[in-house]
């Protein structure tokens, strides 16, 4: 009896082995099969196409005229549509930017000049928006003694807002965002946004830092087009069907454009700051930014 009962034992203990190996192939197998997955294709492509006022300002013109009527929230009046969306060669939106705080702020006033981009679909519903951060953008700008860029990216449907930092020094410019990708996950994913360098336009490439050479997505700039555009290659099988990444890249290939301002007016503060000749007065918009969210939630 006893023999039986090792013989038994020992038979359990094979198939326990059998099945915990069987799981192990089967998990590589997965694996092996998410990595074949993955090549350098484009999976999908949008633009970002830039209008020209002078040949586009009655496009630009009834747009406006549409959006008024649709008295969408997010749509203020000082609202100045710039470019359209395109998923492949479908227009699926358009972009504006708020004239008032980019264009009117007034630097001697203690004012920073603060870009905010919002995107609104074919049927003027706002998707997205992204707001410069100029306080934590000049207290950065501060530590590192040259223009450091932070935005915040708000995205419909989601109650996370996502921050974008500038995190390089000097002559190259490289981008962070953490993203968390899932509805209502927990699981925050790091993003590079790195621009590249001796190319014609901006270019930037986007990749995770555990991953430099696996290039997720790329943002081509065509300056030379009239007006400018820039076209947005995604080459993640998964990415490519996520709202949160793909909405990240329209906004931030949306500012682009008024990348080299960002960068300059931020300079020309923090050394005005620095010289004890800038008393600042944020927007009420990003002071209530700082408000502490865990009070509401009370």
């Amino acid at each position: 009896m006893p023999r039986k009962k090792k013989k038994s034992e020992d038979e359990e203990k094979k198939s326990e082995d059998a099945e915990v190996k069987a799981k192990e192939k089967e998990k590589e197998k997965k694996e092996e099969k998410k990595k074949e997955k993955w090549k350098k294709i484009t999976r999908r492509q949008i633009t970002v196409d830039f209008w020209r006022t002078s040949l586009h300002g009655e496009k630009i013109g009834v747009r406006q005229k549409d959006q008024q009527r649709a008295k969408s929230r997010q749509f203020s009046k000082d609202m100045e549509l710039y470019g359209e969306i395109r998923f492949g060669k479908e227009e699926s939106g358009h972009i504006g930017f708020r004239s008032t705080e980019w264009l009117e702020s007034d630097i001697s006033k203690g004012q920073i000049p603060r870009l905010v981009v919002r995107f609104f679909d074919d049927n003027d519903r706002w998707v997205a928006s992204i707001e410069e951060n100029t306080i934590q953008g000049l207290m950065l700008s501060l530590a590192y003694n040259e223009p450091m860029p932070v935005f915040n990216i708000f995205i419909k449907g989601v109650s996370n807002v996502y921050t974008m930092m500038r995190i390089e020094e000097g002559m190259s410019d490289r981008m962070v965002v953490p993203l968390i990708l899932e509805k209502d996950g927990n699981t925050v994913d790091f993003f590079i946004f790195n621009r590249k360098q001796f190319t014609m336009g901006d270019d930037w490439e986007i990749y995770r830092p555990s991953e430099k050479k696996k290039i997720l997505a790329d943002l081509d700039s065509k300056k030379l087009d009239i007006g400018g555009k820039v076209e947005i290659n995604i080459y993640d099988p998964e990415l490519v069907k996520n709202k949160i990444f793909v909405n990240t890249l329209i906004m931030f290939a949306s500012i682009i454009k008024f990348w080299g301002e960002v960068k300059d007016t931020l300079k020309d503060v923090y050394k005005k700051y620095k010289d004890e000749a800038f008393d600042f007065k944020p927007s009420r918009h990003e002071l209530d930014l700082l408000q502490n969210p865990r009070r509401y939630a009370r």
